[in-house]
């Protein structure tokens, strides 16, 4: 087996969860899970933390008081020109009813910059 960076696992991930339908193993017939939620849009907040101590902060529990408003998918330049560096984003939604037993959802990222 190769050794793997963060960066090949999360595309290996990545591929593997979008080329494979998510069963639940734990059912008793196997349930897919077929429905999409985008999440992309203007609803999102964006901070940057330069300091990385917005955990630190409480920013994990609510956004941080000088968040600007986002889209995503885009580029956080747009909002914060020529910064390069750690940020937050948060965005508020109402999750559909999961009817499936444990209620258990798959949130899929892409083209998510990560410290290395």
């Amino acid at each position: 087996m190769r050794n793997l960076t963060r960066r090949s696992f999360v595309q290996a991930a990545t591929l593997a969860v979008t080329t494979e339908p998510f069963l639940r193993a734990d059912s008793a017939a196997a349930e897919i899970y077929t429905g999409t939620y985008p999440l992309d849009g203007t609803d999102w907040l964006l901070d940057t933390d330069a300091s990385n101590s917005g955990r630190d902060r409480g920013w994990v529990r609510q956004p941080a008081p000088g968040a600007r408003p986002a889209k995503v998918p885009w580029v956080i330049q747009d909002a914060f020109p020529d910064y390069h560096g750690i940020a937050w984003y948060w965005r508020e939604f109402q999750a559909p009813q999961n009817a499936h037993r444990g209620g258990q959802y798959l949130l899929r990222f892409h083209a998510v910059d990560y410290l290395g």
